[in-house]
């Protein structure tokens, strides 16, 4: 009796080894993913990135911009036709993406893309980062009266301004 009560007790015990082993491998290597998130007005954001809960020690190196493109599309997580000048289109209506790739030391995490016209906040969008290399964008529309100096801050959670992308609109 007691030899099977030991062989049953070491089997249970390598059975939870194992599938402790198996979830903590799932979790330290999460697959990059892509995230999507429209334009959304300063006002429904909530709290802007100055506001909100301030950043644990050490968080400025935590994030970097690996990548960052204002352009006309975005097309299979990748920025299509970027650039720094952009016409506005005959039906004055239109958009433009920020596209932004994320370095990221710990996760989950948020950015903030602020949209700026001049000084003006036009938007300010707040992304989850979810890996250590994370792909994700935002969008802004522009109506064509909207000519002139823009540029979209990138910022970490805590307002930190992480990278800033300067684009016309004519």
């Amino acid at each position: 009796m007691m030899t099977i009560r030991i062989i049953a007790v070491s089997l249970v015990a390598v059975l939870a080894v194992g599938v402790s082993q198996a979830q903590t491998t799932e979790a330290e290597d999460p697959a990059p993913q892509t995230g999507e998130t429209s334009e959304t007005p300063a006002e429904r954001v909530g709290e802007t990135a100055a506001e909100q809960a301030p950043a644990t020690e050490g968080a400025a190196a935590a994030l970097r911009v690996l990548r960052a493109y204002v352009c006309k599309d975005i097309e299979q997580s990748e920025p299509a036709e970027a650039g720094r000048s952009f016409i506005a289109q005959g039906d004055g209506l239109w958009r433009l993406c920020c596209f932004s790739e994320i370095g990221a030391a710990s996760y989950p995490d948020t950015i903030v893309h602020a949209w700026y016209w001049g000084d003006r906040q036009m938007a300010a969008v707040r992304l989850g980062v979810g890996a250590a290399r994370w792909r994700t964008w935002s969008t802004k529309r522009i109506l064509a009266d909207w000519q002139g100096e823009w540029h979209v801050d990138i910022l970490d959670r805590s307002g930190l301004l992480l990278q800033r992308l300067e684009f016309s609109v004519e």
